[in-house]
């Protein structure tokens, strides 16, 4: 199994199960951020159906309102900024997702575009 895939796998299962509310699935994956202040590139260090941790190139005020985008992983949301601390060449900022993250459909090819099975 690819490790994308892998990690899609759980990632649905902590959808599914989520028993702790600190339980986070360790990722790496890029996203962009967007509000207010524009948008700008993130990188994704750990995820879950309530939150995430991120990475960014500059910070951002606690209650500040961000919709995210993660385009490898089709995902999308709105979240609030819960916190924001220095790190090595950036920020780190905790997200919590007002409601659970949905499919993106800006990068699905049209069925048109697909090849014929």
């Amino acid at each position: 199994m690819s490790s994308i895939r892998k990690w899609i796998h759980n990632l649905a299962e902590v959808y599914e199960s989520d028993r702790r509310r600190r339980d986070r699935i360790t990722t790496n994956v890029p996203g962009v951020l967007s509000g207010r202040f524009g948008a700008m590139p993130v990188r994704y260090v750990d995820i879950n159906k309530r939150g995430a941790a991120i990475q960014a190139e500059r910070a951002l005020p606690p209650h500040t309102e961000v919709f995210v985008r993660i385009p490898e992983l089709r995902l999308m949301g709105f979240a609030v900024v819960r916190r924001c601390s220095m790190s090595d060449g950036g920020f780190v900022l905790g997200l919590s997702f007002r409601e659970a993250l949905v499919h993106d459909p800006s990068d699905d090819r049209k069925a048109s575009d697909r090849p014929a099975a």
